[in-house]
């Protein structure tokens, strides 16, 4: 596992970069729109978009990098032959999906944002027209992406997703003031345009020669599809919650989808930072380790949640404790007002235990699909689903904007308890519960006193000086303890971690 240690910090570091690019692209658009209609309709129109991206990496994706290492171990040719109709595949299924969005546009958005009125609707479906292509785009760098983490080259594959922020601020800045949220939509496009060109020499390599080549015939073609069949039909269903959100907070009042938007943006952008080092690092090492030896298999998967509870849980609970003023220095300025900065502190406070649970079933899904116990998954997922909707739909009712995010958070939590339990009974079967157990208890525990003793520290210094100032002090003596306690208390991630940094300072 000692080879995992630098593409993670590497591509943890890119994620970091990406998540300041992000950071300025969504004050830019806060900036300009704030909680707007024009931000309601953008939020709308992306929302199928993506799910298309969801539902296709999330199912073909998956299965396609096993598969490809499988085949490469035994067969170059057939790897090849596979990687070809796999890739052809996919961009006719994508054509046809594309074709169909544009020529319904006007009907699917009556059905997702039944709220909206008929000039929302035109302007909505100007929007989404555009953001469909860029789904497309999306989902090849994806699949291309993943031939890159065979040959453990991560750089690449983390840069390109990150190339669409700077072109989308270009594209905000030039063009907002003669054509408004369009120009997002735009550089949203163009940015999946030139990420996919990026991945795409790869293909001209002689180990994976790309002849646009398709045999929907070919045995390993037709075994794989039929592992997808249950991820195709599990993703409509449960990568779906984010369509039948934006529907229930179309009909709620003006300004509640672009809260849930910013929210679901930031919880994005904070799972990147805890897991896109880790899920992909780890990804083709599980998947080795699955054919050849189920022990390491189990190390790979504990050491990976237990990276990501390390990551995610301080960030979660600043978040909680901080999160107005993190969002006040962001983006409370020009359209994006205070009022705004209180909704959606509020809301995404509600939503960390979402968050969390998110970065966790990053690393858990894997044992599905390493498996290929891809029914399992897709019956649990439709449970989930049904779960999402009616406590969301109940307390939207009551709460609001704020009943989604405390029902999108239970039902989460509750079945990502599912999945791991399941995953780990039944299908890894001889799994230590009680270690994973004790050194997670350890690092929340070690969290909530180090955040609330740095919180406490806060309310004091907030008075005397600059609430800012106050924040940066508070936040360091946090995570100082907390790095401290996690050392005093041996856990093993940290130790490992210390160890290296002075074997790298000694030489």
């Amino acid at each position: 596992m000692k080879d995992l240690l630098k593409p993670t910090i590497k591509i943890t570091i890119l994620s970091f970069c990406g998540i300041l690019l992000s950071f300025i692209s969504q004050l830019l658009v806060a900036y300009y729109f704030g909680t707007s209609s024009g931000r309601d309709a953008y939020f709308s129109a992306i929302v199928l978009p993506t799910y298309f991206v969801a539902i296709l990496t999330g199912s073909i994706g998956f299965v396609f990098l096993p598969k490809v290492i499988e085949l490469k171990n035994i067969n170059e040719d057939s790897a090849r032959k596979f990687i070809n109709t796999v890739l052809v595949a996919t961009t006719l299924v994508m054509v046809v999906l594309i074709f169909l969005g544009l020529l319904f546009s006007e009907s699917i958005l009556k059905i997702t944002a039944p709220g909206f009125n008929a000039e929302m609707i035109v302007y909505t479906q100007n929007l989404f027209r555009i953001l469909l292509f860029s789904s497309m785009f999306f989902v090849l760098t994806n699949l291309i992406s993943y031939l890159y983490q065979i040959k453990k080259k991560f750089v690449r594959t983390a840069l390109a997703p990150l190339i669409s922020i700077p072109i989308g601020i270009f594209f905000i800045i030039i063009l907002n003031s003669h054509i408004g949220i369009m120009s997002l939509a735009i550089g949203t496009l163009l940015g999946s345009i030139i990420s996919l060109l990026m991945v795409l020499p790869i293909l001209f390599t002689k180990e994976f020669r790309f002849d646009f080549h398709i045999d929907v015939f070919d045995s390993n073609f037709f075994s794989t599809i039929k592992l997808c069949v249950p991820l195709l039909l599990g993703g409509i269903v449960f990568r779906s919650a984010p369509v039948f959100e934006r529907m229930i907070a179309s009909e709620l009042e003006s300004g509640s989808i672009s809260i849930l938007g910013y929210s679901a943006q930031l919880i994005s952008t904070l799972s990147t930072i805890a897991t896109s080092g880790i899920v992909i690092s780890f990804f083709p090492s599980m998947s080795e380790a699955w054919i050849k030896d189920t022990n390491l298999f189990n190390q790979y998967f504990n050491k990976g949640i237990l990276i990501i509870l390390l990551l995610i849980i301080p960030i979660a609970f600043s978040f909680v404790l901080y999160g107005d003023v993190f969002i006040q220095i962001l983006l409370e300025r020009g359209a994006f007002t205070h009022q705004d900065t209180l909704a959606l502190s509020e809301t995404f406070a509600l939503m960390t235990p979402a968050l969390v649970m998110l970065c966790l079933g990053g690393i858990t899904s894997k044992i599905y699909y390493i498996s290929k116990r891809t029914l399992d998954l897709t019956i649990i997922s439709s449970f989930e689903l049904v779960s999402y909707l009616s406590l969301t739909y109940f307390l939207s009712r009551y709460y609001g904007y704020i009943g989604i995010a405390i029902g999108t958070s239970l039902a989460y939590s509750l079945f990502m308890l599912v999945y791991f339990f399941y995953g780990t009974i039944f299908i890894l079967k001889k799994y230590n519960h009680k270690m994973i157990f004790i050194e997670s208890l350890k690092i929340i525990l070690i969290s909530v006193f180090s955040f609330i003793f740095s919180y406490l520290f806060y309310t004091v210094v907030s008075d005397e000086i600059n609430k800012y100032w106050a924040l940066i002090f508070s936040l360091l003596i946090a995570f100082i303890l907390y790095l401290f306690l996690l050392y005093k208390f041996k856990n093993l991630e940290i130790i490992s971690f210390v160890q290296k940094l002075k074997k790298l300072k000694n030489n």
